[in-house]
């Protein structure tokens, strides 16, 4: 058992691996130390022989709702790429999505923003019922460039078109539809089993062969490259009077209404 004040890590005796997002009473928002925290524990998985699969879970609530919002707008005035926001967020996905062994991801309650992202980097994705999603970004006046790749290919582009043009929510019956999600299910035993069915050795090779001949390779120095985009975003007007709308739970002011 490996612990930290947001990331539980537990390895079985059968080898599964469960990587459990622990701030439940901030919905699993994500800020430096837990993504610090979640890749250090993939890493860990990594390079464990004994580990054959992961499971990507949350506690509480929620899965996971997103970015710490305070993060960002404390970081906001910050320029560089290695001073970047999301730059230890595309460290941690690109981590869950190279590794070289299974990975299931179990879905419940918010699913929202980063929380899609660390989703759509899963091999297998199962969201509970009551699950609920949103890449609700543009409503803060930001864009989620940095992560289109990994959206696109989970859902294809004509949906992202809709879900990120609008932020709109969408339930877990419209995920499983647009293949975010491979099905619904409260209990990831029975695919954990199957995924420990198959040969470490082939699996590997899977996933080697599936990275390589992917339309888009997703390296870290693009990805970056986009994400300092995103940082540039952070500090113009219109993200700053998103968050700012966000923060006092009101509409932002680009917003007019639409005529009675």
């Amino acid at each position: 058992m490996m612990a930290s004040t947001s990331i539980l890590l537990e390895i079985d005796a059968a080898g599964v691996a469960t990587l459990t997002l622990n701030r439940p009473e901030a919905g699993n928002r994500y800020d430096p130390p837990m993504l610090a925290a979640m890749i250090g524990a993939i890493n860990r998985v990594a390079a464990d022989d004994t580990v054959r699969c992961l499971l990507l879970r949350g506690v509480g609530r929620h899965f996971c709702v997103g970015a710490d919002i305070g993060w960002h707008s404390a970081t906001s005035a910050e320029a560089g790429t290695a001073n970047v926001p999301g730059a230890g967020f595309i460290d941690a996905l690109l981590a869950l999505d190279g590794l070289g062994k299974p990975t299931v991801a179990l879905l419940h309650g918010g699913c929202i923003g980063g929380g899609v992202a660390f989703a759509a980097c899963c091999d297998i994705a199962l969201a509970a019922p009551d699950s609920f999603f949103s890449i609700p970004e543009v409503r803060l006046g930001l864009s989620a460039a940095s992560v289109m790749p990994f959206f696109v290919r989970a859902m294809g582009a004509r949906a992202l078109r809709r879900y990120a043009l609008s932020g709109e929510r969408f339930d877990a019956e419209t995920a499983l539809r647009l293949g975010l999600v491979h099905q619904i299910a409260t209990d990831a035993a029975p695919i954990l089993d199957a995924l420990l069915l198959g040969g470490p050795v082939a699996q590997g090779a899977i996933k080697g062969l599936l990275a390589r001949e992917a339309d888009q390779p997703f390296d870290a120095a693009r990805i970056l490259a986009i994400e300092s985009g995103f940082a540039e975003s952070l500090r113009a007007a219109e993200a700053i009077e998103g968050l700012a709308a966000f923060r006092e739970k009101r509409v932002p002011n680009w917003y007019r209404g639409r005529p009675t």
